[in-house]
């Protein structure tokens, strides 16, 4: 195959990807299996990653029958996997699952950054792909990694991606402390919309929830709030 004919097929896989048509590319990969792991943009992403990136998620899980163990470690120019793109544009629960049946390893495998996919669904607030059992699993066992994940939530005042159920079972995050030392507490304690009207830890709105746990916490950080500024103030200050 010379060059003119492969940049003429990567670009009709490129627009193949971005339609979802998974019987243009379903013939291409049969008749070139290396287009399994072809890079088909400047950002080095692969049919797997072009494809989870347009968000075609049928199309995904269908592609991921065909593809080897090499192809579905492929990775971007900055290191993602097709997990970390699902994990990035979310929306797509069915197909992380799918990849993670396909190749588990993925869902612990790090970024040129560091960043984990469910870090990465964290930090986006992709609350339906975060929650998903693989994913789940890797946060409730790697010590304070957990506590990295809701610093990361929190910091994009994702609030909501943590439910009622998911304190409940992992009632250790509320106070846990990540890598650099910093709790829940002081991530909502110096963010003003975490006391707006609306959110649980308004003061009006304590109470209301019929979760102990949550209430609990509430009424522990909306009551911290000043004590802690006033004494990083000062503390800061001498």
């Amino acid at each position: 195959m010379d060059a003119n004919s492969s940049v003429e097929n990567g670009s009709k896989m490129y627009r193949a990807a971005n339609k979802g048509n998974w019987r243009m590319i379903k013939k291409a990969i049969k008749e070139e299996p290396s287009y399994q792991s072809a890079p088909m943009s400047p950002s080095g992403a692969t049919i797997l990653h072009l494809v989870a990136q347009f968000r075609q998620e049928k199309t995904l899980v269908n592609i991921l029958e065909l593809m080897t163990a090499d192809a579905m470690s492929s990775r971007t120019a900055q290191g993602n996997t097709v997990l970390h793109e699902v994990a990035i544009v979310g929306s797509m629960e069915m197909a992380a699952k799918a990849v993670c049946r396909k190749k588990h390893r993925l869902v612990t495998v790090c970024n040129h950054f560091g960043e984990t996919p469910v870090f990465l669904a964290a930090s986006y607030g992709r609350k339906d792909v975060f929650w998903y059992p693989a994913m789940e699993a890797e946060m409730s066992c790697q010590g304070n990694y957990g506590a990295t994940i809701l610093r990361a939530a929190m910091v994009g005042e994702f609030y909501g991606i943590f439910g009622t159920e998911k304190v409940e079972r992992y009632p250790s995050l509320a106070v846990a402390r990540d890598e650099k030392g910093v709790s829940p507490l002081h991530i909502m304690a110096n963010s003003p919309k975490s006391f707006k009207s609306g959110t649980l830890y308004y003061l009006t709105n304590i109470g209301v929830s019929t979760t102990v746990v949550l209430e609990i916490i509430g009424k522990v950080i909306y009551s911290s709030m000043f004590l802690y500024k006033a004494f990083f103030f000062f503390g800061v200050s001498k």
